[in-house]
């Protein structure tokens, strides 16, 4: 999956879902690129990111959260078989609203 993407909200933005089948040996992997704050421009370093499972009749389960560097990625290795999604929690440094280039997911 890969998207343009503009003003997002930290701690509001969730991504489509994905259903992973776990059938193949790759990792989950989420990659941003071209980081900025939506109207000033500023640099955004890195992004906090929360990779998150569907779970039926329940809040979703986190699988994991970290800091992923913007103008790269960080895999949350191999999932069980299930629908995800990923938040963004926060930005370094901190923006209202982010925009960003390219996001990729990787399943």
């Amino acid at each position: 999956m890969s998207s343009i993407t503009n003003a997002w909200v930290p701690g509001a933005f969730e991504s489509r879902w994905w259903d992973d089948s776990n059938s193949t040996a790759f990792h989950t992997n989420i990659w941003y690129s071209g980081c900025s704050a939506a109207g000033t421009g500023t640099q955004v370093t890195s992004v906090r990111t929360s990779l998150r499972r569907r779970v039926n009749n329940a809040p979703d389960a986190t699988v994991s959260t970290r800091w992923i560097p913007c103008n790269g990625g960080s895999s949350y290795g191999r999932v069980q078989a299930g629908t995800y999604r990923f938040r963004i929690l926060e930005t370094q440094p901190m923006v209202n609203h982010l925009n960003v280039v390219e996001v990729y997911v990787e399943w």
